[in-house]
């Protein structure tokens, strides 16, 4: 089972003066319980993309299928979004309720869940993304941390258990300390629920850390699609589309220029930490 994207291509305000191709022939598949990195410049069709796996948007050709569920198809479409838990860019600010319980519950109630399975969701919720329920539960989200708001958002989306987890930028505006909460919020999520995450992220740190494949965008199209390590491996084409490199490959990079025998393939903080003690006969 997978969420399936077959020669799908989206243009925004189609036949107007405004007229632009955000998607072009994307042929793509997700399996279950992956962790895949999604990555590109501003404006490289990433959110357009996201927001085709669960049908918040429709492709003006093309298919996009859920476990085999066709999300044009108006009839079966909400049990695929069901599938498909999507997390937008700043989530706290689809918070609205006046406690954090409601909130996180809201979407759990409109499943037509029995009262003591949306009771035994939302605490599972709280659980799973480190908010205490008696602490929080009763508190207006408007109250929280950044970070804290943040996760009470995750919550909302894992209390209605997906098989399929899209993050969008779920970093974005966090000082530190809160990019590595979430991070690893998300990262728990994933082996308690068993999901796939799709995480779109602007951090090649992050996506280099936690993802087993990465995939490229460059003006509406997938230009790469690999594992982290040959993904970064090529770093030329991704400075040539104007994207960053993980801090580690940037360093490995600057030894080689002073002249240190780093392996190409060395980049990971551990990696060089481990190489330079040795060169240097500190372990």
């Amino acid at each position: 089972m997978a969420i399936e994207l077959k020669n799908v291509c989206h243009t925004y305000m189609e036949g107007t003066a405004f007229e632009h191709g955000a998607l072009e022939n994307i042929n793509l598949t997700i399996h279950e319980n992956e962790f895949v990195g999604i990555i590109g410049h501003t404006g490289s069709g990433k959110s357009t993309l996201a927001t085709h796996m669960n049908g918040i948007i429709q492709p003006n050709s093309g298919k996009v299928f859920v476990d085999g569920i066709d999300m044009s198809d108006k009839r079966k479409r909400k049990e695929g979004r069901a599938k498909v838990g999507m997390v937008f860019q700043y989530p706290e600010h689809q918070l609205f309720e006046e406690t954090v319980e409601k909130d996180i519950a809201f979407g759990v109630k409109n499943m037509g869940l029995s009262e003591a399975d949306v009771d035994e969701r939302v605490r599972e919720a709280f659980y799973l993304v480190g908010l205490e329920y008696e602490k929080f539960a009763e508190k207006s989200p408007f109250e929280l941390s950044g970070g804290e708001k943040r996760r009470a958002a995750l919550a909302g989306i894992i209390a209605m258990r997906p098989k399929y987890l899209v993050l969008d930028e779920p970093m974005a505006g966090l000082d530190p300390s809160g990019r590595k909460e979430i991070m690893q919020t998300i990262m728990k999520l994933k082996d308690a629920l068993g999901c796939a995450v799709i995480m779109i992220s602007h951090s090649m740190d992050d996506v280099l850390k936690a993802s087993s494949r990465i995939i490229v965008m460059n003006k509406g199209k997938i230009v790469m699609d690999d594992t982290p390590r040959e993904i970064f491996l090529h770093s030329e084409k991704l400075l040539e589309i104007n994207l960053g490199l993980p801090q580690g490959l940037v360093l490995a990079n600057e030894l080689r220029s002073r002249g240190i025998d780093i392996p190409k393939d060395a980049f990971l903080m551990d990696e060089l930490f481990e190489i330079l003690c040795e060169r240097l006969g500190l372990c």
